[in-house]
């Protein structure tokens, strides 16, 4: 089936997310989104694996973002920098999430967990440029290799 017509591109306006104009182009199994995500004019090309039916995915160039996922799909969150909130994160169940993470920030999962803490009911994980990501409700424990994509 067409990933095209199963995910949706949403972006931070900085006070809620909005849908983006994209073209599917790649791979089997691999999707190569191209549209103008940061309102800056230009094409900018974004990839990811589709490796479920359904998925969500999220950018944010915004800082201190609050980002919900969803229920019942994977959401797939990309991280960059920041202090970002992650609402309704599935880890440890059927469906898992993913987190993007370029390598300057966390070089391998061992990384992360090595800097990641419960702080009550979340999970907080800060990353190497002092950037923090907090996981809402949700146990170190559920965390596996499986929910971050090192890139």
């Amino acid at each position: 089936s067409d990933t095209a017509s199963q995910s949706q591109l949403l972006l931070s306006n900085g006070s809620s997310f909005v849908a983006a104009d994209w073209t599917k182009i790649g791979l089997t199994g691999i999707s190569t989104l191209v549209g103008d995500y940061n309102g800056d004019g230009r094409d900018d090309v974004f990839n990811f694996a589709n490796t479920s039916s359904t998925a969500q995915v999220y950018l944010t160039e915004t800082p201190n973002t609050v980002l919900t996922g969803t229920t019942g799909s994977v959401d797939n969150f990309h991280f960059s920098g920041g202090d970002h909130t992650i609402l309704n994160f599935d880890a440890g169940g059927t469906i898992d999430d993913v987190v993007t993470i370029p390598i300057t920030l966390a070089p391998t999962y061992d990384y992360i967990v090595n800097h990641a803490e419960q702080v009550g009911l979340d999970v907080g994980v800060t990353f190497a440029d002092g950037s923090h990501l907090t996981f809402d409700h949700l146990l170190l424990s559920q965390l596996s290799s499986s929910n971050f994509h090192l890139t």
